[in-house]
């Protein structure tokens, strides 16, 4: 019989036409609900519910917590990142960084001329790198005076550099500058005399005064008894600058001569010692982090907003006005600290005295610092392209090989800066030289690149590294006797590297404070999002499978609903007559009903 059929198919009558009193069947399903305004499966329903909306507030928590965390963060960087206080660490770092325990090292190596006379007549320069030289560099900052509001800071600095007195190991690598050291101090070098030759470029074209100097020239460098085109001097002499004395006769008569348009130097240095006097001009940077650029520079050494320096590019239309205006621009920080709570990506911009410009920096890669997160920015190769790659560094004089600065228009000679062993630069800068290489490592981008390293939440930078090069541009000048079979070439002279590492103690309290945090954030984060997927995993499972127990269900009733429709309808199709019955007694079978037909 269909009736019978369902009940062997199923194996057991399903609970749902078995309702109990109260409890829970054997399916965990509510068997004192049948029948009731609760429906079947309705705790099962409850228990799916509560298990999608648990795993959606871990989820939505989880995302949040990152937000959360970061404004709690910030909130308390803000409070601290201020220069308006002169009590706080941020303001002592910044003022004095040598006292706060944060020296900065300033490491020369210097290229030897190995062979004068050759390279006089016309040979190649063969060069021996010598070094390392080390000076610990103290920027103490004073005079301090703010703005009405405390927005910005204005002051005055006074940079001095010690030469250390660590002797180095025999045989320590000259680009060894992890090493504190220092080789003899009292060793001379043989370079190129900067002042002269770039006296000499001046003279062109040739007039009757400029011929007038190029007699004297003629008639005097000749004379061993003088320092002229090649200089034998100590390495202070060549990176500090010296007192000339064949400039200084020169200098001299031709102060006797009025109306002069040639103005000689007797002092040139590549790097200006302001160790003897204080800077006579007023910096100013902004006060507060919470403000936004925080530690950018607003004047620097007496120059508001910009920098005289840089006009290589054609003002004749506006394009080139503004690109001028853009090279001149003071933007950035002296590469102490950054604004706080910057994104990864961000450009940073660092201005450097040493080159009278501002620096692009670039995210490079991240890493873990004596347990602290930081992202490295590392100088742009843009900043050294050629008007041919980049069209706005015509402000730079970029006219010639990509790859260099130009610094004639700031140091008064015919220096080119540029990365260390011409790195990211045209290779036509290496030739002409001879033994010019780093080594057998060759050039690496960590070993010789600039870059800050930065914790992304404070704004501190951890690791700081500058290196440039500089090099000197050497034509062949037809007039000066001595100078006529001199090699083209760019001579290169030094390597300036400059560092600084955060002490133990700024990294131990970043790690406490910052670290901490972001790392509890970070577990709170990737557990909430996870706890809050399998959760919704777990509850959608769970509601297929009842939804596909209750669509079954629900076709087994239907069947039974539909059996029982035959059953009513066509009794004689759903069981059989009872035999026990006499014929025609006019009773239905399976009833107790009188048929009203009878037979």
């Amino acid at each position: 019989m269909p009736g019978g059929s369902r009940t062997a198919l199923w194996g057991k009558t399903h609970p749902i036409h078995s309702p109990s009193k109260g409890g829970l069947n054997a399916d965990g399903d509510d068997a004192g609900a049948r029948g009731t305004c609760l429906g079947p499966f309705f705790w099962r329903k409850v228990a799916i519910a509560f298990t999608s909306v648990l795993g959606l507030l871990f989820l939505v928590s989880g995302i949040l917590s990152a937000k959360i965390v970061d404004s709690f963060i910030m909130e308390q960087v803000y409070s601290q990142a201020r220069l308006d206080d002169p009590s706080s660490d941020v303001f002592k770092m910044w003022a004095d960084p040598t006292s706060y325990g944060n020296p900065i090292y300033m490491q020369i190596a210097v290229w030897d001329l190995q062979n004068e006379a050759e390279f006089l007549k016309g040979a190649n320069p063969d060069l021996k790198l010598v070094g390392p030289f080390t000076f610990t560099e103290r920027r103490l900052k004073h005079s301090f005076h703010y703005t009405d509001d405390k927005s910005v800071v204005w002051y005055k600095e006074n940079s001095t550099f010690h030469l250390v007195d660590t002797v180095c190991p025999a045989g320590t690598d000259p680009l060894n500058f992890t090493l504190k050291c220092t080789i003899s101090p009292d060793i001379k070098i043989h370079s190129i005399n900067i002042p002269l030759l770039t006296t000499i470029s001046l003279l062109e074209p040739v007039g009757k005064f400029e011929q007038n100097i190029i007699d004297y020239l003629n008639s005097t460098i000749g004379d061993p008894s003088e320092e002229t085109i090649i200089i034998h001097r100590s390495v202070s002499d060549v990176v500090f600058g010296y007192y000339d004395q064949f400039l200084g006769e020169l200098e001299g008569d031709l102060k006797k001569i009025n109306n002069t348009n040639v103005t000689i130097v007797p002092n040139f240095s590549l790097l200006a010692n302001l160790s003897l006097s204080d800077a006579l001009n007023y910096s100013a940077i902004y006060a507060k982090s919470s403000e936004g650029n925080f530690g950018s520079y607003v004047a620097w050494e007496g120059y508001n907003e910009s920098v005289p320096f840089w006009t290589g590019c054609s003002e004749l239309d506006n394009t080139g006005r503004l690109w001028n205006l853009n090279a001149n621009y003071l933007k950035g920080t002296e590469g102490l600290f950054v604004q706080p709570g910057f994104k990864k990506g961000t450009t940073q911009y660092m201005f450097t005295g040493d080159l009278g410009r501002s620096g692009t920096l670039v995210y490079d890669s991240s890493y873990t610092f004596n347990g602290v997160d930081v992202d490295r920015y590392a100088i742009s190769t843009d900043d050294f392209m050629n008007v041919e790659e980049r069209p706005s560094n015509c402000a730079y004089s970029g006219f010639g090989m990509t790859g260099s600065l130009n610094m004639s228009t700031f140091v008064g000679a015919d220096v080119f800066s540029t990365k260390p062993f011409f790195l990211d630069a045209d290779a036509r800068y290496a030739e002409n030289l001879t033994n010019f290489s780093p080594g057998p490592g060759g050039v690496t981008r960590a070993q010789f690149d600039t870059y800050l390293d930065i914790e992304p939440y404070s704004g501190q930078v951890l690791v700081a590294q500058k290196q440039i090069q500089s090099s000197l541009r050497i034509r062949p000048a037809k007039h000066v006797a001595s100078a006529t079979k001199l090699p083209y070439t760019y001579f290169p002279i030094m390597i300036n590297a400059e560092s600084a590492i955060a002490p133990s103690n700024v990294t131990d309290q970043l790690s406490q404070s910052v670290g901490v945090a972001v790392e509890a954030a970070g577990y709170y984060f990737y557990g909430g999002i996870a706890l809050g997927c399998v959760l919704i995993v777990m509850s959608l499972v769970l509601g297929f499978r009842l939804y596909a127990k209750m669509h079954s269900l629900e076709e087994a009733e239907y069947d039974e609903f539909v059996d029982s429709r035959i059953d009513d309808r066509s009794p004689l199709l759903a069981q059989s007559p009872d035999r026990s019955q006499p014929s025609g007694s006019g009773y239905l079978p399976g009833t107790n009903r009188t048929s009203n037909y009878g037979v």
